[in-house]
């Protein structure tokens, strides 16, 4: 049976309180806290005036002011994080009991004659601090036993409770003091705190937010105190609305410090003491009608407007200051003073309750309080020696025009200073809060009822703005294109920006991550336009939610039309990674996509041509794991300022979707290292219930059909952009093994392929392999680039006899059913992107004047054939040559996995020759600890060498995309115009098209860079069936260094062929009529142990370098 005061409480539950909280208990609460109030206020009256009295001392009386003061500025912010991890009850239950045994302690020392001014400094000080923590502890409870609807009411009413309390504490003081003593006062003071302990006992706070701080928020922030004030104050920092609020919050506690040193004077040296005590009762009258009017429901339909006008009205009433005090205008200015003050803070608080989230609400009101008083303390101490400077500089003999202006204008008043500081402060006041006012910078604190008023923002993947109108083309057979009319480009409004970032808020991100997300984008928006130059945001940049990417254009009508459906002989290219591979894959993957999306960020527009145009997909990242890796949110100054910071010569930095995160890292991690940190990751992430990451974006290959089947299948039916999305995933999951099936047969796979993997917790399917490494997994999130790619291949399968295929991808045995091979030879899709992919390596990188080198020694199909990647071949040849050539590794960021740490030399890491083995075959394990390797060297070759090439380093790698950066441009414009030039105009290409049997194209065609070290690759390489070709810029190489490098290369790629079980000059030899077999087992396979060792890895290698290898004449070292 459950106890009686569960049954109460569910049988008084009003409209005030939620299900299971007892409205009669709960103000009853609420009136023992007020009772607790008004003990405490007795308590302060009648000590300082018995330390006064006892040792007639004015500094021991201050010193006792202070003891009550100093503690909830300096200690208790340090205990925000208890009030979020510990039970609100227990909080509230140990500080009341604390408070009541610190009052008997005194009582006890009173009535023995024991208690001493230091005793007394000592209980005060413990007992300020649970009362500084009780505060707080109550007013997040509030938010617990409060619906919404009524916060401001309920805030209103406690802060009316604690006004009366304060009121009748200060009228009451004086009478009891004399009648009854301090011992008396004691008394009450300690049964006050034990009320409010009766009251409290019978009431249950609901814990909503404490599983979440114990489940989430701790492993994200040590449980260590300074780590939780500085996680309440980061909060602040990246949550839009909430720091302008705080801003308010601490001028205004401020204006109350100058208030208390500057008024009495003021009203005392132009009037009588009767004023002065009519202004405190109409001030106390004021505060009490302010809280009373806070109830009122038109209020809470305009909290934010109604603080910011309340701010805006106490500057301007604090102008005044200027007119003589008179008895009636003294006593309305102080009424309508503290009417204002007690709206602001009701609504203040209540804002704060309602944006902070439930596992830091403690910390962040705890952090309000701080800062409030710490600036009501300065205000207090500051505004005598303030007032007595600016009274003096108008008292010169000969002042300025301003002060003889101010002089002339405070003739009223004996002493000018006060009046002057409350004007220059009140006119400060009024001008901030008229800036947020007009800027909207405390728009996004919004109250419910202005939410509910909103327009109801469509859920789901299927809201993608205004329709889109069919593709269509006016030259269907292939006529002559010199006499094709030009496609009109359709015109449609651009999508509202806010309802874009609602849409990205609400559905790609978690519930606790959507607003302060939210405000990042905005900030990474205003950044991007910043730089190009845009009048308003939505003319340079959108978020195409419904397609799962962004696009970043110059022209949105033209661009958007053409990164929807581009013309004829246009594709997408993209990155394809299969989260299903080991957890190092992914690890490398991570970096790579995170190093480069940091590139892409710094682009001044995107890449999208006219003819032969590639529009570059990047699909949205799942969260990274947040209580795992550091998270450094992104601040005023952005990633300069956290490279600066958070960058040292054990960490990397990257960034993923608007965040950048850090890793420290102690050592170099090897592979075991990393799979024992992912492991953990994972299994943490698992146990949490949150989604792991999907790295990769989606691989296009968009043919003329395929882009009319795509506009055949938006407007037939009229269907909607969800049922296109949810087509997807059925072209994707039954197209691709051409196998028809029925309805019911569709529905059930459908069902178990978007849910039968419970790592992933999102809908899955396996699309389109790649280059025997990586295949292609992504849901309807997505977007319409998954239709495309799906019936593209479907188009190319049906062209190829079923018996002739074979599986691209062996080493996924989940994608041996669904993938398909396709000859080159025979299909006339693959025969055209052969001849097109040629035609761009000759086009794109003439304006480079390449050197194009055509390799024999490796082709697609001897990489097939044993099992290697050609990304991880080409790597490990590039560093074995570039080695032998110059001694050190190159910096080779524009190829293959290392062209995402293009500006970052890879450093010299002599590895063991089974290592490099192991890199040959599985690449990005090793690539990963290269790039982490070069960061370090690179970051700490910045921090240590002041030279410009550094400082154009922390632009690039740093991201600057705020005013910072355009600053820096146009200072580099006028002394060096031709790197900024190049700086700003460079290309981005990321490619890799699998799918195709024997062809693969990987790396960065032509890309310019805005400069390349001395020694540096900028190229590309394509795979062929049974060559590859390798372009260089000479910007990168130099022209007496071609043939040396080339030879180099030749040598190092023929060098790792001897590793294999059959030399690849007698599989050239017999081109295709060799049978085709599976892949060796590692253990039959040669190692590279023949290669040429360096000195000081000489001790780990077992044999000699392999004969046919030339011996080199200077001392090698083999690096990543």
């Amino acid at each position: 049976m459950k106890p009686a005061a569960d049954r109460v409480d569910r049988s008084l539950t009003g409209a005030w309180t939620p299900t299971g909280v007892s409205t009669r208990l709960f103000f009853l609460f609420a009136g023992g806290q007020a009772a607790s109030t008004f003990g405490s206020n007795l308590t302060g009256f009648a000590l300082s005036i018995w330390i006064y009295q006892e040792t007639g001392s004015a500094t021991l009386f201050a010193m006792a002011i202070s003891a009550a003061f100093l503690p909830s500025l300096l200690l208790t912010p340090l205990l925000g994080g208890v009030i979020d991890r510990v039970p609100k009850k227990r909080v509230i239950l140990v500080c009341d009991s604390g408070c009541a045994l610190v009052a008997g302690l005194i009582v006890f020392c009173f009535m023995t004659d024991r208690l001493s001014p230091a005793l007394l400094f000592a209980l005060i000080l413990v007992q300020s601090v649970f009362s500084g923590i009780q505060g707080p502890a109550v007013q997040a409870s509030v938010v617990s036993l409060v619906n919404d609807d009524h916060l401001v009411r309920i805030n209103s009413l406690l802060q009316t409770g604690h006004s009366v309390a304060g009121i009748g504490a200060g009228v009451a003081a004086g009478v009891l003091f004399e009648t009854i003593g301090i011992a008396g006062i004691l008394g009450v003071d300690l049964v006050t705190f034990l009320w409010a302990t009766a009251t409290l006992l019978p009431l249950r706070i609901p814990e909503t937010g404490n599983e979440e701080a114990k489940g989430t928020a701790s492993p994200t922030v040590p449980n260590h105190h300074w780590r939780d004030m500085l996680s309440a104050w980061h909060w602040m920092r990246r949550q839009r609305g909430v720091m302008p609020l705080l801003v308010l919050n601490c001028m205004v506690s401020a204006t109350l410090g100058f208030l208390f040193v500057i008024m009495p004077t003021l009203i005392l040296d132009a009037t009588s003491p009767q004023v002065l005590s009519l202004a405190f009762a109409a001030g106390s009258a004021g505060v009490l009608c302010g809280s009373l009017l806070c109830m009122s429901t038109w209020i809470q339909r305009h909290t934010v407007l109604l603080v910011q006008l309340a701010s805006l009205v106490m500057g301007l009433a604090l102008c005044f200051a200027w007119v003589p005090p008179q008895p009636a205008l003294t006593a309305g200015s102080a009424f309508l003073f503290s009417i204002d003050m007690a709206v602001f803070g009701v609504l203040s608080l209540t804002l704060f309750q309602r944006a902070a989230p439930p596992d830091m609400l403690g910390r962040v009101l705890l952090l309000k309080q701080t800062s409030g008083n710490g600036c009501q303390a300065l205000g207090f101490l500051l505004g005598g020696p303030l007032a007595a400077g600016i009274g003096a500089l108008i008292a010169v003999p000969n002042p300025a025009p301003v002060s003889a202006f101010a002089g002339d204008l405070l003739a009223g008043f004996s002493n000018k200073g006060g009046p002057a500081l409350l004007l220059l402060y009140g006119s400060g006041l009024a001008v901030l809060a008229a800036f947020y006012l007009l800027a909207g910078r405390l728009s996004g604190l919004q109250s419910p009822s202005s939410e509910e008023e909103a327009p109801n923002i469509p859920q789901g993947p299927a809201v993608s703005g205004p329709p889109i109108p069919p593709c269509t083309t006016n030259d269907p057979e292939g006529s002559d294109r010199t006499n094709r009319v030009p496609v009109p480009t359709p015109s449609f409004p651009c999508p509202d920006i806010d309802h874009i970032l609602d849409r990205f808020a609400t559905e790609l991100l978690p519930a606790q991550e959507c607003e302060s997300r939210r405000r990042i984008m905005r900030r990474l928006m205003g950044g991007w336009c910043r730089l190009a130059g845009a009048r308003k945001r939505h003319q340079a940049f959108q978020i195409r939610l419904d397609q799962g990417h962004s696009v970043y254009s110059d022209d949105v009508q033209e661009r958007r039309w053409r990164s929807l459906f581009l013309p004829e002989n246009s594709f997408t290219i993209g990155l394809a990674f299969d989260p299903n591979t080991d957890l190092v894959e992914r690890a490398a993957v991570l970096t790579a996509n995170a190093l480069w999306m940091r590139r892409l960020m710094r682009t001044d527009r995107y890449p999208v041509e006219t003819d032969r145009g590639i529009a570059l997909d990047m699909s949205g990242y799942d969260r990274l794991f947040d209580h795992t890796l550091g998270t450094i949110p992104l601040g005023k100054n952005r990633f300069k300022l956290a490279f600066r910071r958070h960058t040292g010569p054990g960490s990397v930095v990257f960034l993923i979707r608007g965040h950048i995160y850090r890793v420290a890292l102690d050592r170099d991690l090897s592979v075991s290292d990393w799979k024992r940190f992912l492991t953990h990751a994972i299994d943490h992430a698992r146990a949490q219930g949150d989604s792991l990451p999907v790295i990769g974006s989606v691989t296009t290959l968009l043919t003329a059909e395929s882009a009319r089947h795509l506009a055949d299948l938006r407007s037939r039916d009229g269907r909607s952009v969800e049922t296109l999305l949810d087509e997807a995933s059925l072209v994707v999951a039954l197209d691709l093994d051409g196998r028809p099936q029925s309805e019911e047969a569709v529905a059930r796979s459908i069902h178990i392929d978007r849910y039968s993997n419970r790592d992933y917790r999102q809908p899955l399917q396996l699309c389109l392999s790649s280059t025997g490494q990586a295949g292609l997994v992504f849901s309807h999130l997505m977007g319409l680039d998954g239709v495309v790619a799906a019936r593209c291949a479907h188009l190319m399968a049906t062209h190829t006899p079923e018996e002739s295929g074979s599986d691209i991808a062996p080493n996924l045995p989940a994608a041996a059913a669904a993938f398909v091979t396709i000859d080159p030879a025979t299909v006339p899709e693959a025969n055209w992107l052969t001849s097109h992919l040629r035609e761009i390596e000759s086009r794109r990188v003439s304006e480079d004047t390449p050197t194009v080198h055509r390799s024999d020694v490796f082709g697609m199909e001897l990489c097939r054939r044993h099992g290697l990647s050609p990304n991880g071949i080409v790597s490990c040849a590039m560093a074995l040559a570039f080695s032998r050539l110059r001694g050190h590794t190159p910096t080779m960021g524009t190829f293959t996995h290392l062209r995402h740490c293009r500006h970052g030399r890879i450093a010299r890491l002599p590895i063991p020759a089974e290592a490099l083995g192991a890199f040959v075959a599985c690449p990005s394990s090793e690539t990963l600890s290269a790039a982490l390797t070069a960061y370090r060297h690179q970051v700490r070759s910045v921090k240590t060498e002041n030279t410009a090439l550094n400082q154009v380093f922390y632009i690039l790698c740093g991201g600057r995309i705020d005013l910072g950066f355009l600053g820096f441009a146009l200072l580099a414009k006028l002394f060096a115009p031709h790197f900024v030039k190049r700086l700003v105009a460079q290309d981005v290409w990321i490619s890799n098209i699998p799918a195709l049997e024997g062809l693969a194209f990987a790396g960065r065609p032509g890309t310019r860079l805005g400069f390349v070290p001395k020694g540096a690759l900028a190229g590309h390489v394509m795979f062929f069936p049974n060559h590859m070709t390798l372009c260089f810029g000479n910007r990168g190489v130099g022209a007496d260094d071609r043939g040396p490098l080339f030879r180099e290369l030749d040598r190092a790629l023929r060098d790792i062929a001897t590793l294999l079980p059959e030399s690849s000059v007698a599989f050239h030899r017999e081109k295709r009529h060799t049978r085709a077999e599976d892949p060796p087992d590692p253990s039959t396979r040669g190692t590279i142990d023949r290669l040429p060792i360096p000195a000081n890895d000489a001790e780990s290698a077992s044999t000699a370098p392999h004969p046919a290898s030339p011996k080199p004449s200077h001392r090698e070292e083999v690096s990543i």
